[in-house]
C-alpha cells in the first residue's frame, strides 16, 4: 500500500486538473473479511485522493493524449469463455438436487470470474490449461449422480417392485433425486415416480412399482433421474424386463392340485388302513374256539353242570 500511495501522490503533484483513476483488485479469496475495507481506508486517507462514482468518472472529460484502443479477443479464447458460461448454466440446473444449491453455484461462479481476470493475459500464465481443468471438473460434477448398471430383470408375478441402485458421488452434498421409468410397451404399467434423498458419497436402492398387464414378453424400461424441480440429471439408461405374469396363475394352480392330491392321498390311505384293520379283527374272531367245540377241539362238560332233565333215571338205565 505504501507504493500505491506514493504513486498517487506523484500523480497529484503533476498539476493540471484532477485525474480519474480506475483501480481493480484481483479475484483471489481475501485472507480476512476486513482486508478490503482496510485497503480502501488506506487509499482514501491521503489528501491527494478522493472517492468518486463510476457515472461521474464516465462523464468526466477524457485525458488529452490518451485513448482506448479495442483489442479483439482471439476466436479460441472467445469459444473457451462461451463454453465456460454454458458450463456454469448446467451447474446451476444440476444444483437443484441439493438442499442448498448456492453452495455449488456460488463456488462455480467464483471460479468463472477468476478465469476471466485480466491477469491471465500474462503469457506466463497457462490460461488454456486452467480452462481445461475447470471444464473437466464440471463434467465430473455433472456425472457424479448416476444409475448403477442393472442386469435383466425377470418378473413372474402380476405386480411387484423392480430395484435400481442410484449412486451419489458428491463428496460433501446430499442429493435429492426422482427416478422415472417408462416402459416400451403396454405389458407393464408404472403408476408413479420414486423419490429418494441420498447421502454424500453413498448409494441407495430405489424400488419402482410395476404391474403386468398383457401376457408375457420382453419390455424395455427407460430410466432417467430428475431433480425435484424436473431438471434431467445425468445420462438416461435402460434395462430389459422379462415378463412372465402367467406363471403366477399357473404356479397357484399347480400348488392347488398338489395340495388336493396330498390331502386326497392321506384320506384314501386312512380308509384303506381302517378296512385292513377290520378284516384282521374279523379273521381273528373267526379262529377263536367256541362252547360247542367248533374248530376241532373236544370240550369236557362237568357232570354237575349238566341239567337235571338231561341225566337218565335209574329205570331208564336198566
Amino acid at each position: 500500500m505504501a507504493k500505491v500511495n506514493a504513486q498517487l501522490e506523484l500523480a497529484s503533484n503533476e498539476g493540471g486538473r484532477a485525474k480519474n483513476l480506475l483501480l481493480s483488485f484481483d479475484r483471489s479469496w481475501p485472507s480476512s473479511g476486513t482486508q478490503l475495507q482496510r485497503t480502501l481506508d488506506s487509499l482514501l486517507a491521503g489528501p491527494w485522493s478522493t472517492p468518486t462514482t463510476l457515472p461521474q468518472t464516465l462523464a468526466a472529460s477524457a485525458t488529452d493524449g490518451l485513448a482506448l484502443v479495442d483489442a479483439p479477443e482471439t476466436t479460441a479464447r472467445t469459444a473457451s469463455i462461451k463454453a465456460l458460461v454454458d458450463d456454469e448454466g448446467q451447474i446451476d440446473q444440476f444444483a437443484t438436487i441439493l438442499d442448498k444449491p448456492e453452495t455449488m453455484t456460488g463456488r462455480t461462479r467464483a471460479e468463472l470470474l477468476t478465469l476471466l481476470a485480466v491477469s491471465w493475459q500474462n503469457p506466463r500464465n497457462d490460461w488454456t490449461t486452467a480452462v481445461t481443468t475447470t471444464r473437466n471438473a464440471t463434467v465430473k460434477t455433472l456425472n457424479s449422480v448416476t444409475i448403477a448398471p442393472t442386469e435383466n430383470v425377470n418378473l413372474v408375478s402380476a405386480q411387484g417392485s423392480v430395484p435400481f441402485t442410484v449412486i451419489n458421488g458428491l463428496p460433501n452434498e446430499a442429493a435429492n433425486i426422482v427416478l422415472r421409468a417408462s416402459p416400451s410397451n403396454s405389458r407393464l404399467e408404472i403408476d408413479q415416480d420414486v423419490s429418494k434423498r441420498i447421502l454424500p458419497d453413498s448409494r441407495a436402492a430405489l424400488l419402482v412399482p410395476v404391474k403386468a398387464k398383457l401376457g408375457n414378453g420382453q419390455v424395455i424400461l427407460s430410466l432417467r433421474l430428475f431433480s425435484p424441480t424436473g431438471v434431467p440429471i445425468g445420462s438416461p439408461t435402460a434395462v430389459t424386463v422379462e415378463v412372465h405374469a402367467d406363471w403366477e396363475g399357473i404356479g397357484a394352480l399347480i400348488f392347488g392340485i398338489l395340495l388336493v392330491l396330498l390331502f386326497g392321498f392321506g384320506i384314501v390311505r386312512n380308509i384303506l388302513r381302517r378296512r385292513d384293520r377290520r378284516r384282521a379283527e374279523r379273521a381273528a374272531h373267526a379262529e377263536e374256539p367256541n362252547a360247542t367245540g367248533e374248530g376241532g377241539t373236544d370240550v369236557t362238560v362237568p357232570e354237575d353242570t349238566v341239567p337235571e332233565d338231561t341225566v337218565p333215571k335209574d329205570s331208564e338205565r336198566g
